[in-house]
């Protein structure tokens, strides 16, 4: 069985990205790589049950639907699993599901059945997220300050923290910084693949 490896970071980190970067080295080396991004999982499994809208809009859901159609990804993916060196989870630690209110991205039941081997958080600094957020024209992005995108990002880092805890799962730490992509996309081919010690 491959490795299941989930990357966080919150949205605009450029997380998909380094993602990319990395499938293109792992494609280089011959290393059999798959990355699913949890949320279009999500949205193909509510389309399936009526959903009519596009995946932003997931996270508007009651939040017992939005537990529902987490289960039920997790579930799709344990299956995928064993047909790659790693299957990469693109996801997010935590969602802002309104004002104030956040849902945990991966609660322990959503754990326990994808049991990771890793959690890689892809981070960057609070000025650098706000101008990928502002000239994403392809996604909705809640407009936040710099200070709450500073907040999101601790708290994703704490979650992922508590995610070893709970899992045993190891944990990295990957920085995309301006003008680096390339760094942190190989950065986290040698995490996955054992070049970091």
């Amino acid at each position: 069985m491959g490795l299941r490896v989930i990357v966080v970071g919150i949205p605009g980190v450029g997380k998909t990205s380094v993602v990319n970067g990395f499938l293109q080295l792992a494609e280089e080396q011959r290393k059999k790589a798959l990355s699913v991004t949890y949320g279009s999982v999500m949205l193909e499994i509510a389309r399936n049950e009526g959903f009519k809208g596009d995946r932003d809009m997931l996270r508007k859901l009651p939040l017992s639907v939005q537990k529902h159609l987490q289960k039920r990804a997790a579930e799709k993916l344990v299956e995928m699993s064993g047909k790659y060196d790693a299957l990469i989870i693109d996801t997010h630690a935590i969602i802002r599901a309104g004002k104030g209110l956040y849902l945990v991205g991966l609660p322990y039941s959503i754990l326990n059945t994808l049991k990771p081997d890793s959690i890689l958080v892809v981070v960057a600094e609070p000025e650098e997220i706000a101008r990928r957020r502002m000239s994403d024209t392809t996604r909705v992005r809640d407009a936040l300050s710099l200070d709450e995108i500073r907040k999101e990002v601790e708290m994703t880092i704490s979650t992922a923290f508590t995610i070893g805890i709970l899992t045993g799962a190891s944990i990295g730490i990957v920085e995309n910084h301006e003008g680096r992509l390339g760094d942190a996309s190989q950065y986290m081919f040698d995490i996955i693949f054992g070049g970091v010690s």
